[in-house]
């Protein structure tokens, strides 16, 4: 096998290997499929009078300032070299 094939093939499984790997299986509960729960979701989200959808709006606001305060500091702690 000339020396540039053999090179060739050893890169090639090297960057495709990862395509070869398959998630494991797992078996799902039947209930509902995952499609039709996020199509539910969005026609009630939809549906949602504004000023209901506001309060969860005010949550979701909420929950990013407090991830984004932790996250910078630990980005503080990093820098610092800190864990």
């Amino acid at each position: 096998v000339p020396q540039s094939t053999r090179k060739e093939r050893l890169l090639w499984h090297h960057v495709n290997k990862d395509r070869k790997k398959r998630r494991i299986h797992r078996k799902t509960h039947g209930k509902i499929a995952f499609t039709t729960l996020s199509k539910v979701i969005g026609k009630r989200w939809r549906e949602l009078p504004n000023s209901e959808k506001d309060f969860f709006r005010e949550v979701a606001k909420a929950d990013l300032e407090r991830y984004q305060d932790q996250m910078e500091k630990a980005r503080d702690r990093a820098s610092r070299g800190h864990n």
